[in-house]
């Protein structure tokens, strides 16, 4: 998984390869472990996929946030830097 850019003010592309044609639930927490959204991507396909997440529309302020995506084999997670 790679999000760019990181840090980043407004959006982040989400960049995530899949072995399997199938939807990949993400999930958005807060350094406090408060989940803040879930999203579930059903137009997915196998190999290199992509998803924007705008920070404006799910109201996230400046700070550090753990991104965790499921694919159903592993998790992965990685840290998102927003400054606004």
């Amino acid at each position: 998984m790679q999000i760019l850019p990181n840090p980043a003010k407004d959006f982040v592309d989400i960049k995530y390869t899949l072995e399997y044609n199938k939807p990949m639930p993400f999930q958005l927490f807060d350094t406090a472990g408060k989940q803040i959204i879930t999203v579930h991507i059903s137009n997915t396909q196998i190999g290199e996929n992509h998803y924007i997440l705008n920070s404006s529309t799910i109201n996230m302020i400046s700070g550090s946030y753990l991104l965790v995506l499921n694919s159903n084999k592993n998790f992965t997670s990685q840290k998102i830097i927003l400054t606004k």
